[in-house]
């Protein structure tokens, strides 16, 4: 049984791969001659994967309450159960996905009795995450945790013989991708003595042309500041152990908990009351009634410790929407979770089956009106890259390695199908969703399949691109295809049901927009529609049954607004 790409694991003969995602580079083990088999996914069924998530939400909330009462005990606080899942729901959901996910695959592999495996024996220590941003970003997706908690899975079930390897010092810089981690995430806007406290807003993802006018009509004045947090305090390993300790008649739950110990971010722990005495010394709003954010309330301790403050004493938390899949895709449980920590969650159009959501406008396209240049020409494809270990919590793309192959697939199947007059005037933009840089499994693949095709890597927005070519070609279910469909540019989507299963309340859309065909259910039809097409894309796209069809989806999915001024002061 092997856990990891290194061949150091690895026998002559008779591998088993826990799963196919061990297999990073499949040239590099058919050089060195190794034979192995892997397992299968243990969350291949969809009935098996919603039954368990289920099971999993119903943990996070038993856990989640005796998480609050530890640590308002240890921090001698009194936060409510509310406040504790504003500041922990994140790391939580994604610690418990994540653990069971790997738990459930160890299991498979326990069904053979004959098995023994090699465990690289790392300090537990080394892998305690900074933040919240650390460990579900990008820790969770790299090899060495991922084998790391295999291991120790391993040792814990006690049903497949294992010997431990050299001891490993982790070096900590392999979970931090970008160099100013700190300054990047840890940044709050101060008061003065201008600014209203009707509102406290951060990270909104409004242009900044609009931002400045809301910051101007709602009085908020403030300036960014960002707060150096120095992460180099030590860990309490023997009070984690205390806090984190059960005895649960639950396997599964012993050990998920028991091993919190060595994954729950020091901001919780060790540096909560340094941030609480940083939260006190700068100048935040007091008493603001409404705290509104996009994408903080995920990934920024600081900002989430405040607004848990601030709920507390009868602040309102507001979230919008920042993304794709919302209100679309079934079983979209970060959806639900975030719906749960807020008094009121502003979609992008969409009504839902809680009271809490409130449809107001797609706001990252406010202000732009993209014209085409006479010169556009060609197609534009997003391609996005993933990493290898499956991705449980991430709606609305590939999970996992096989899932990852179909999406490939699709896209191959489209371009090898592409008018070669059209392919040659046509560029791929590449979006790197993977966490290790060295997992650039879909780029490499498609340069080495289209080795004359252009690749746009710069970091603009797909509809600030979309002006220099004739069509964009969509292959997920994703952000920038709702944006394009709110901006009106011509946009086709390669829809895959398996990745991305559409919720009842959405379907009538989304066939609605496959009659008109802006969707296309293969990568087939896709290709057959833009090789008969592509010289009157224009007329097509301009037809006024597309077109009403087009801003009645938009209306529900990505909503332009009328006043968009005056629709936030009515939501306050």
């Amino acid at each position: 049984d092997v856990c990891s790409s290194d061949l150091e694991l690895l026998i002559e003969k008779n591998n088993l791969l826990i799963g196919n995602w061990c297999i990073n580079d499949i040239n590099k083990y058919n050089k060195k001659k190794f034979f192995f088999s892997t397992l299968p996914y243990h969350w291949e069924a969809k009935t098996k994967r919603d039954k368990d998530y289920k099971y999993l939400f119903k943990l996070y909330s038993k856990f989640l309450k005796k998480l609050s009462k530890k640590l308002n005990a240890y921090h001698g606080s009194n936060y409510s159960l509310r406040a504790w899942e504003i500041i922990l729901f994140k790391w939580l959901w994604t610690y418990l996905v994540f653990i069971f996910d790997r738990w459930e695959q160890i299991k498979k592999a326990c069904n053979n009795k004959k098995l023994k495996t090699k465990i690289i024996n790392y300090e537990s220590k080394d892998f305690i995450p900074f933040d919240s941003y650390q460990f579900p970003s990008l820790m969770v997706y790299s090899s060495e945790w991922n084998h790391w908690v295999a291991g120790n899975i391993i040792i814990f079930i006690k049903k497949i013989k294992y010997k431990l390897l050299r001891n490993s010092n982790l070096e900590r810089k392999a979970f931090l991708k970008k160099k100013n981690y700190n300054k990047k995430k840890n940044y709050l806007y101060l008061d003065n003595i201008f600014s209203s406290q009707k509102l406290y807003l951060q990270e909104t993802y409004f242009p900044i042309k609009i931002l400045i006018k809301i910051l101007i009509f709602f009085r908020q004045l403030r300036f960014k500041k960002c707060i150096y947090f120095n992460n180099n305090s030590n860990y309490d390993i023997s009070l984690r152990e205390k806090l984190f300790f059960s005895n649960s008649k639950n396997s599964f739950e012993n050990f998920s908990f028991n091993f919190m110990k060595y994954n729950m971010p020091k901001t919780f722990i060790e540096d909560f009351h340094r941030i609480i005495n940083i939260l006190n010394s700068t100048n935040l709003p007091k008493n603001p009634k409404n705290i509104l954010t996009s994408m903080s309330h995920n990934y920024n301790d600081l900002f989430k410790i405040y607004a848990a403050e601030k709920v507390m004493r009868g602040s309102k938390l507001l979230i919008m929407q920042h993304g794709g899949a919302y209100g679309v895709n079934q079983n979209h449980w970060f959806e639900k979770l975030e719906i749960k920590i807020s008094d009121k969650f502003l979609t992008w159009g969409w009504k839902g089956y809680n009271k809490k959501i409130i449809p107001l406008f797609l706001q990252k396209t406010i202000g732009f009106n993209i014209k085409k240049n006479y010169l556009s020409d060609g197609l534009l494809l997003p391609i996005d890259n993933f990493t290898m270990q499956p991705q449980s919590t991430t709606e609305g793309v590939p999970k996992y390695k096989d899932q990852i192959d179909l999406y490939l697939k699709n896209i191959i199947i489209f371009l090898s199908n592409i008018n070669k007059s059209i392919l040659n005037k046509s560029t791929l933009k590449y979006l790197n969703h993977s966490t290790n840089e060295k997992e650039d499994f879909i780029l490499n693949s498609l340069k080495s399949k289209f080795s004359n095709l252009k690749f746009n890597y710069k970091k603009d927005n797909i509809f600030k691109l979309s002006k220099k070519f004739r069509l964009v070609i969509e292959s997920l279910n994703s952000t920038s295809f709702l944006e394009l469909l709110n901006l009106n540019i011509p946009v086709i989507l390669i829809y895959n049901k398996t990745f991305s299963s559409i919720r009842k309340s959405a379907l009538k859309e989304f066939r609605m927009l496959e009659k008109v065909n802006i969707i296309h259910s293969s990568p087939l039809k896709a290709s057959n529609f833009v090789n008969n097409n592509f010289s009157k894309i224009e007329d097509w796209w301009n037809n006024k049954n597309l077109q009403k069809k087009r801003i009645i989806f938009c209306e529900k999915f990505a909503r332009k607004p009328n006043n968009f001024l005056k629709e936030l002061n009515n939501i306050f």
